[in-house]
């Protein structure tokens, strides 16, 4: 048993896998910090691919790197995308990362019968790039980012029911 499972399976289960492909969001939330704490177990397996910092067009290389040739069907949910907003620019390249990846992911529908399928969470709004009035007098020079999470996170919505998800 993995740390997050609550039952035994198969260490190759026939019915694909799920993999949550995240940055420090996810990074080790199945251990945490405070003794006393208690994450519950999950109720099916999930393969945890995390990396602390990573944008996604680096967690997308990560996922090759590990899935690359895997021939059970993939559920695979990207839980990253605040790492791009603050290294890499505002939504659009947001957007292109995800198309890219989820381009990687449908190109693996080539190893197996059933299709990959790419779903992803919406970002939150962290202090670093969202200010919202009741947080008081907003800092000199800070770069709000309110809307564009707002239009990204609507896009990724749209995005989640093209793929019926």
């Amino acid at each position: 048993l993995g740390p997050s499972c609550q039952a035994p399976h198969l260490v190759r289960p026939n019915y694909g896998l799920n993999v949550c492909v995240s940055t420090s969001m996810l990074h080790n939330f199945q251990y945490p910090r405070e003794q006393g704490v208690v994450v519950p177990p999950d109720s099916i397996h999930a393969d945890w691919l995390t990396i602390p910092g990573a944008t996604i067009k680096e967690l997308s290389y990560a996922w090759r790197l590990d899935y690359h040739k895997e021939p059970r069907p993939q559920r695979v949910m990207l839980v990253a995308g605040l790492n791009d907003l603050i290294k890499c620019g505002g939504p659009d390249q947001f957007k292109e990362q995800v198309l890219d990846f989820e381009e990687q992911v449908s190109h693996q529908n080539r190893y197996h019968i059933r299709q990959n399928v790419l779903i992803v969470a919406p970002l939150l709004n962290p202090p670093k790039l969202c200010w919202f009035p009741d947080n008081g007098r907003q800092p000199p020079e800070y770069s709000n980012r309110v809307e564009a999470l707002y239009n990204i996170n609507t896009w990724i919505k749209e995005f989640n029911s093209r793929n019926n998800m």
